[in-house]
């Protein structure tokens, strides 16, 4: 999740990940596989946040066209929070008329960014470089 979050389970994890991603890369820590095996260190090239509640301007814009409807039938599944469905509970920010659109809404206003239909926003905390910027490129202009 990102590193800024509403809600601070969110931002604990991601706190989380960034520690886990320097420790994993530690050689002076030694872990093992299920194994029993010495694992080598392991140090992610990149770690991504997404966006939550809160907007950022994206390290990385990726199209999620092929998946936006499986992404929305996941939402939608946790119903008891996202639908407002259960009325014995007070509303919150997830159960709001609107909040399933909003969602939607927002991955068409960053899909016309890089020219697709849907797409999600990352952030990431450490520069991404590349050896083809012309790689970097999906808009197309007709």
């Amino acid at each position: 999740p990102s590193r800024q979050e509403r809600h601070p389970d969110h931002e604990a994890a991601a706190e989380l990940t960034r520690r886990a991603a320097f420790y994993a890369g530690l050689a002076k820590i030694v872990t093992t596989g299920e194994d029993g095996t010495p694992q080598a260190p392991h140090r992610p090239l990149l770690v991504l946040h997404y966006m939550q509640t809160y907007g950022f301007t994206p390290s990385v814009i990726l199209d999620v066209t092929p998946v936006i409807e499986a992404k929305m039938q996941a939402i939608e599944a946790y119903s008891t929070q996202v639908s407002g469905s259960d009325t014995s509970q007070p509303q919150t920010l997830l159960s709001q008329p609107g909040f399933v659109g909003s969602l939607r809404a927002r991955a068409v206003t960053f899909g016309a960014m890089i020219g697709c239909d849907y797409a999600e926003a990352f952030e990431s905390a450490n520069p991404i470089g590349t050896g083809d910027l012309f790689s970097l490129v999906t808009k197309t202009i007709a």
